[in-house]
Order: C-alpha cells, then structure tokens, then sequence
C-alpha cells in the first residue's frame, strides 16, 4: 500500500529530482497551493477544476464580470495563471463562498466546466451511482445480523467475481 501511495504522490511531485543531477525544486506548485482544494459555498462545498481558456472565459461570463482578460491579468492565458496559482486559487475560494452548493453546480454544468458536490460519508453511502454499480454488498453476518459493507472494486483476470 505505501508503495502504491508514494508512486501515486511522487508522479506529480518529483519535479527537478526527477533528473540526474536534480535541476530543479521538488513539488508540484499547482497542486501545493493553498486554496487549491474542494471550494466552500455558502452551504457546502464544490470540487471545480476551471483549467482551459475557453472554461475560464465561459466562468467570468457566467458570474458577470465581462471583459476579464483585461481586468483580471492572472487568469488571461494558461502561461500566466501557471505563475500565480496562489492568486488564481485564492479569488476562486473568495467567489465561490457567494452562491450555495446547488447554484454553483447549475451554472457550473451550463458552463461545461468539470465540478461534482463534495461527498460527505452519508452522502457516499446513499449515492445513487455505487448503489447502481453495486458498490455495497448486504449479508448476514453470523452474531451481528444484516450488514452492508462496501464490495472489494479491483477486478483480477485470474480471480473470479
């Protein structure tokens, strides 16, 4: 487990020490910014991951703040928000506080611009996708009765389901 969990962080941390000799830093700026992370709403949170131009414009336009290439310097191009992604991050978390969880999955599906609810453990439990998947499987335990535990998703081609 711990090797599959550091093979899984380093991918996108190794940075410079990726290299022989190292020529850089280590840690992936983007992914290290501090308000890069599920956004708070007025009533919960958003996952939002607003990356290309096209999906940028289309977020001013949807909030209504019109020409934002001039007036937002650090989200005109992908080069340019790569170097203020401190900056880039922390305006998303102060807007995304103004509208409730449900506004902003609304205008953020018009606007085509990838997003989901963050998940509590009940709503995982009652999700209606590892519910149709079968996710959960229910058995008679033994001392206990009825139980449902979550269903062992890996599939191996040489063990059978």
């Amino acid at each position: 487990m711990f090797e599959t969990m550091a093979q899984f962080v380093l991918g996108d941390h190794m940075g410079g020490r990726t290299f022989e000799p190292q020529v850089g830093d280590t840690g992936y700026p983007r992914l290290l910014a501090r308000d890069r992370r599920p956004y708070r709403t007025s009533d919960g949170y958003v996952c939002v991951l607003i990356y290309t131009n096209k999906q940028w414009r289309a977020f001013f336009d949807a909030i209504g703040t019109g020409t934002w290439t001039e007036t937002e310097q650090h989200f005109a191009a992908h080069d340019v928000r790569a170097k203020s992604y401190n900056e880039v991050y922390r305006f998303l978390a102060g807007i995304f506080v103004t509208r409730s969880t449900d506004e902003w999955m609304k205008l953020l599906r018009e606007q085509d611009i990838p997003h989901a609810p963050m998940n509590d453990v009940d709503s995982m439990i009652d999700d209606e996708h590892l519910r149709g998947t079968g996710f959960f499987k229910e058995m008679e335990h033994p001392s206990e009765g009825r139980i449902r535990l979550p269903y062992v998703v890996s599939r191996w081609s040489e063990v059978a389901a």
